[in-house]
């Protein structure tokens, strides 16, 4: 297994922060119209002190759409791997075109830790 440019993967996912049309970044069969999302917070880390190679991604939102975490994740793992420009996210965001990003990751090893219903913050799960 590569190692990952951890630095270099979190330098590219600071520009999906914030509110963007993230329609480059779901699958082919979603078909909404309404693809602005907003990014609260995307973090990068190791996940072993002593292993580059594994990573932890943790993503923050208003609402996804169907493999958007899955898209974002892959095309981090490939501009980790040098596969891919960190100015790809920039450009897939401009563009609105999904062929300038990464793989979409496979669903193992991805998990929903929380999610939070209403505006008023008091519906939370889990």
């Amino acid at each position: 297994m590569e190692r990952l440019n951890h630095e270099r993967m979190q330098d590219a996912a600071r520009a999906l922060l914030g509110e963007h049309d993230f329609v480059a970044f779901r699958a082919a069969g979603d078909e909404r119209t309404d693809t602005v999302r907003r990014l609260f917070r995307i973090e990068v880390r190791s996940a072993r002190r002593d292993d580059e190679r594994l990573c932890e991604i943790v993503v923050e939102g208003n609402r996804f759409m169907y493999r958007m975490v899955r898209i974002i994740v892959g095309s981090l793992v490939d501009i980790g791997l040098g596969r891919l420009e960190p100015s790809a996210i920039e450009q897939a965001l401009a563009q609105k075109k999904r062929e300038l990003l990464g793989r979409t990751a496979p669903p193992e090893g991805l998990y929903l830790d929380s999610m939070v219903m209403g505006d008023d913050g008091r519906d939370a799960w889990p």
